[in-house]
């Protein structure tokens, strides 16, 4: 993901790490690491930087969502207990974050909290159904969900 501020982060899962570019493409910083202690990664795969510079990884190996400021330092990690195999995210404007929790066949949201406030989906064909969905996106009131074992994206409304 791109922060406003023009810099690139890239998930180095070989590594277990993010890798920060500068807004000029220089390698600028490397976190989540072995030796990061709290803010270590096991299996990092997708990253949403926020407006307010916050960095939300996916990190499959601890099944949550590991948060870090725009300088690497790690700030807090939840989504242990309702999360499995946690993929693609986007922020809403309200704050919410939306993920594809890939191994549960669902899309999970939280609030500025960190708390689940709902998931929908399950494993299956139909509409509204998932199998192993990755990402998720958000664009005015619509919610796009690459439901990728099903071969398609599926498009909700948001409702205020």
């Amino acid at each position: 993901d791109i922060s406003r501020h023009g810099e690139l982060f890239i998930c180095d899962n070989e590594n277990d790490s993010i890798v920060k570019l500068n807004a000029f493409g220089d390698p600028d910083l490397r976190f989540g690491d072995f030796n990061w202690g709290d803010g270590q990664l096991e299996y990092p795969i997708k990253i949403e930087v926020s407006k307010s510079d916050l960095i939300y990884v996916s990190d499959q190996g601890s099944n949550q969502i590991v948060i870090f400021e725009i300088y690497g330092n790690y700030v807090n990690r939840f989504g242990s207990s309702v999360l499995e195999k946690p993929n693609g995210l986007s922020q809403s404007s309200d704050g919410k974050l939306y993920v594809a929790d890939s191994g549960n066949n669902r899309i999970a949201v939280f609030d500025q909290d960190f708390q689940p406030v709902y998931f929908w989906g399950a494993k299956g064909a139909k509409i509204g159904a998932f199998n192993n969905p990755v990402d998720v996106a958000l664009f005015e009131k619509q919610i796009y969900v690459l439901d990728s074992e099903n071969a398609r994206i599926q498009v909700f409304q948001l409702s205020e």
